[in-house]
């Protein structure tokens, strides 16, 4: 009877898994997944990144507020997007010369393109990158972006290390004040 089939789709929409689906990143229907976003507090979205980068975005949310301002923070964050991160700090060797006490240095290094046919370090990446560590990131200290790209073989990973763009760079002036 058309009462059965209404009671019976009811009884689909209140699946205890349909439920808890909704709650986990991975299994999380793509139309709900913003509304997870919002409900774990992401920090900054973007409704066209690829439904991977959404997801891992989404599952590292509740770490890295737990970390937030730290140097893990900063990693898992940037990890979400598809990159590595190696962190300078001004007192350690290899900083540049010019580095004010208190300053930091990202290198993110990417190894694969989000889309098929976009490129390795498109800007709307390099603006996620960078509002990923805006928002990780000790609100007290200043800080830099360089940019790599990484492949496969270690060797290539260092030479594209020592070659990093730097494309994006945050002033290293010490300011209160930040901007996103």
């Amino acid at each position: 009877s058309a009462f059965e089939g209404a009671v019976n789709r009811r009884l689909d929409v209140l699946d205890p898994g349909a439920i808890t689906s909704v709650w986990r990143p991975a299994l999380c229907a793509p139309p709900a997944l913003p509304f997870l976003a919002s409900a774990l507090s992401v920090d900054h979205w973007d409704p066209a990144w690829p439904l991977s980068v959404r997801r891992a975005v989404v599952a590292a949310a509740p770490e890295i507020h737990r970390l937030k301002g730290t140097v893990a923070a900063i990693r898992i964050s940037l990890a979400s997007m598809g990159a590595r991160a190696r962190l300078t700090e001004w007192w350690q060797p290899g900083a540049a010369v010019a580095s004010a006490p208190g300053t930091f240095r990202v290198l993110a290094l990417v190894g694969s393109r989000w889309t098929t046919g976009e490129a390795v370090m498109s800007a709307a990446r390099i603006e996620a990158l960078r509002a990923a560590i805006a928002m990780a990131a000790p609100v007290s200290r200043p800080w830099a972006l360089d940019l790599g790209i990484e492949t496969a073989t270690g060797l290539a990973a260092a030479a594209a290390t020592s070659r990093a763009l730097r494309v994006i760079r945050r002033p290293l002036a010490a300011t209160a004040n930040r901007t996103v």
